[in-house]
């Protein structure tokens, strides 16, 4: 059993905690998280109980954790198809223009490789 519950209020805490106006400067293909709503944390919720169920002495613990749907509250929009993305987009549009790059890529360095062996 627990020795005691302390109970933490939210919202003068987080008052004292934060300012005001969080302030995000977002560029183009950017937005602010709808699953924390700018904040970059959410509460993280720890259910656990001693033995093997849960029913038989339940306790929990809740913390601040990064939310795992974005970056500092952002998350990044593809241009292609409008979707959330963390790293890199996959859907066909990003992979197309990932593929023309890395073409280009290599024309630039057969070029240079002929013109080192030219020399």
């Amino acid at each position: 059993m627990a020795v005691h519950r302390e109970k933490i209020n939210l919202y003068k805490t987080i008052k004292k905690i934060f300012p005001k106006i969080l302030i995000k400067d977002l560029n183009e293909n950017e937005r602010i998280c709808p699953d924390c709503h700018g904040l970059g944390v959410k509460i993280n919720t720890r259910v656990f109980g001693t033995g093997d169920s849960l029913e038989s002495h339940p306790y929990r613990t809740e913390a601040l954790a990064l939310c795992p749907h974005c970056f500092n509250g952002v998350q990044k929009i593809c241009k292609y198809c409008g979707q959330p993305y963390k790293g890199h987009c996959d859907c066909e549009g990003q992979l197309a223009e990932d593929l023309k790059i890395q073409e280009q890529k290599w024309k630039l360095y057969l070029k240079q490789k002929k013109l080192t062996k030219g020399m």
